[in-house]
């Protein structure tokens, strides 16, 4: 559109200072707006790169020393008030999603025209953008900090289908801190710092590709459908650069959201890896994000600890681990755990392995015919098989049993489990 559909500045305040070095020696912008559109048909494309400003045939360019022009010095520039709006433009028409309002200063930092700038949102708003723009590469490095993402902010990002990724996990957080860097013709790299997070943890969406990956244990009679679990985080780290996204160190607890007091937290730490990702200038609808993410290659590492069940209580809990719980028909017990899944080409198959610790527990084992108390166990997970490296237990009366091997697999081959019992009672 015309530049007024972009930036439009309403009032400002020039000094002239004719006898100084430079004829404008301030400028006071009172009142701006500045318009960050996306075209609907042209996605991750917004109005605002659609201004190029244009050398007057009229002026005599000073050279440096490399060729490249000289700049005309710029006086700083003081923002009272700039009133974002975010928004798609819809044949020729804009539609208003999103707006905020800064303040603060641009400055032209060297005579090659490149720009610093500092604005602050005003109106009770936390959020701070200091950054810099290099005039002859066009890229730009933001910091952003003070930042909430959430149902009442996301409406402030201007690109649609992040909009809908975010609205799909539930998305609440406060960041710390981005650092945002973008070139044309290249995704951009953003690294941020997240303080408090909630989201849903839905594998569909984080490139985990496997439907019923969460499971609930054990699961309550009035309870059907799918389980997907909302991430409570305190603390970690997010990364996005040359096509793979990177989260690390992220720890805090895993709920099932509500106010369900028999729902049990479960603390956790994860990491996850995605690579291979798509420049978001090719992903053009919400449902390309689902379907690239369902094949690409991925590492998640899950570790989660003192996870404690008894009579009447659940948790939310990976599947692969579900499994094991049931099989020992475990009804108390202190849980530690560890499972890493991993697909290495595109479209390539999921690897899994992990391990169980079973500490103080109350089951069964379906091939022994008694209750086992005071269960201990270190369970490994290769691929679908359950293999027991040690379990020990108190049986019936004054006996003990000890179980190792190869207890469940799917994959036809035979159970190898040995069992020895000492001072069983006979029935």
């Amino acid at each position: 559109g015309i530049p007024g559909d972009v930036l439009e500045v309403d009032a400002m305040n020039v000094q002239l200072d004719p006898l100084g070095s430079h004829w404008i020696s301030n400028i006071d912008v009172q009142s701006a707006t500045l318009r960050l559109a996306e075209t609907r048909g042209n996605d991750w494309s917004l109005t605002l790169e659609q201004l190029s400003p244009q050398r007057s045939p009229m002026s005599d360019p000073q050279l440096l020393r490399d060729g490249r022009d000289i700049v005309t010095q710029l006086p700083s520039i003081s923002i009272k008030s700039l009133k974002v709006l975010t928004g798609e433009v819809v044949k020729d028409d804009f539609h208003l999603i999103g707006s905020a309002e800064f303040e603060g200063s641009l400055i032209q930092i060297n005579e090659l025209g490149d720009f610093v700038f500092d604005l602050r949102e005003s109106g009770g708003g936390t959020a701070a953008l200091v950054g810099e723009w290099q005039s002859n590469s066009s890229q730009w490095r933001i910091d952003i900090s003070g930042l909430s993402v959430g149902p009442d902010a996301s409406h402030l990002i201007p690109f649609r289908v992040v909009r809908a990724y975010l609205r799909q996990l539930d998305l609440d957080a406060t960041i710390n801190l981005i650092t945002l860097r973008l070139a044309p013709g290249s995704s951009p790299s953003v690294s941020m710092w997240l303080d408090r997070v909630t989201m849903l943890l839905d594998p569909t969406l984080l490139g985990i590709g496997r439907a019923n990956f969460w499971e609930r244990y054990p699961t309550p009679h009035q309870e059907t459908g799918d389980v997907v679990p909302r991430l409570i985080a305190t603390h970690g780290w997010l990364r996005y650069q040359d096509g793979q996204l990177s989260v690390m160190g992220l720890e805090g607890e895993l709920a099932g959201g509500g106010d369900d007091p028999n729902l049990i937290a479960v603390p956790y730490r994860m990491s996850l890896s995605i690579s291979d990702l798509p420049q978001f200038g090719l992903i053009d609808q919400f449902s390309d994000v689902e379907k690239r993410l369902s094949n690409l290659p991925f590492e998640l590492d899950v570790t989660a600890w003192d996870t404690q069940f008894e009579p009447g209580r659940y948790a939310d809990l990976p599947a692969d681990v579900t499994r094991i719980l049931r099989l020992f028909d475990v009804r108390q017990c202190t849980v530690q755990l560890g499972l890493a899944f991993d697909r290495k080409t595109i479209g390539g198959p999921v690897e899994m392995g992990g391990w169980l610790e079973i500490e103080d527990g109350l089951g069964a084992y379906a091939q022994f015919p008694y209750d086992l108390y005071d269960l201990h166990a270190d369970i490994r997970l290769e691929g679908d098989d359950i293999k027991v490296h040690s379990l020990r237990a108190l049986g019936s009366g004054d006996s003990t049993v000890e179980i190792t091997g190869r207890v469940e697999s799917s994959k036809g081959l035979d159970l190898a489990v040995r069992i020895d019992a000492v001072n069983v009672p006979l029935d």
